[in-house]
């Protein structure tokens, strides 16, 4: 028998799930299992799963339905609330834009880049580095690691080809950082939302 389960279950009205499957919260549908998984339909049920794991003394991560995260795959501990209280509509599943901070390109980074053969008239947009003309400039389009696939068009996507870990959209992101550093001794630093223990 299992006391927090129970406890969880009376206060938000038997709808806490055990060991349940993560991945179909994330656009790229990839992650472990969640200790203890409630998806809250409004704020006020949200407010009652925050309060209920604090009063445990349970650790909760707040997930938004489909949100732009990477789930890593040992899954979550503690209670995992399923935010539902916006409408999900016309979500392309399995598929997510890939995240790094923007790099500013002033005239000291443009002259280093030119030096090294880069096109700064086709590969910087309004002083920001474009990331898709990069990738497309070091043949990384349609690259894959694992089940993930990176698609170079006007912008720059993951896909999930099926199978995928959140082990490899890692090796993935490091793998792109590498050969932009090698090429442009530029370091991208990634801004995707990691949610692991």
């Amino acid at each position: 028998m299992n006391k927090i389960f129970d406890q969880l279950n009376n206060v938000l009205k038997g709808r806490v799930i055990e060991g349940a499957p993560l991945a179909k919260y994330s656009k790229l549908q990839i992650g472990g299992l969640g200790e203890y998984v409630f998806e809250a339909a409004n704020q006020n049920e949200i407010g009652k799963a925050k309060q209920i794991s604090n009063m445990l003394g349970l650790d909760y991560k707040l997930i938004k339905m489909h949100d732009d995260v990477l789930i890593m795959d040992e899954g979550l501990k503690g209670l995992i609330i399923i935010d539902k209280t916006e409408p999900v509509s016309q979500i392309e599943l399995n598929k997510s834009k890939i995240f790094f901070k923007d790099i500013v390109v002033d005239d000291v980074l443009k002259g280093e880049l030119k030096a090294k053969g880069f096109n700064t008239d086709e590969g910087v947009k309004n002083d920001l580095l474009d990331l898709s003309y990069v990738l497309k400039e070091i043949e990384m389009t349609d690259k894959i690691i694992g089940g993930i696939k990176l698609i170079v068009n006007s912008e720059v996507e993951l896909e999930n080809i099926g199978n995928a870990t959140a082990n490899d959209v890692m090796i993935l992101i490091s793998y792109i950082k590498q050969r932009i550093r090698d090429r442009y001794n530029l370091q991208l630093i990634e801004n995707i939302k990691i949610l692991n223990d």
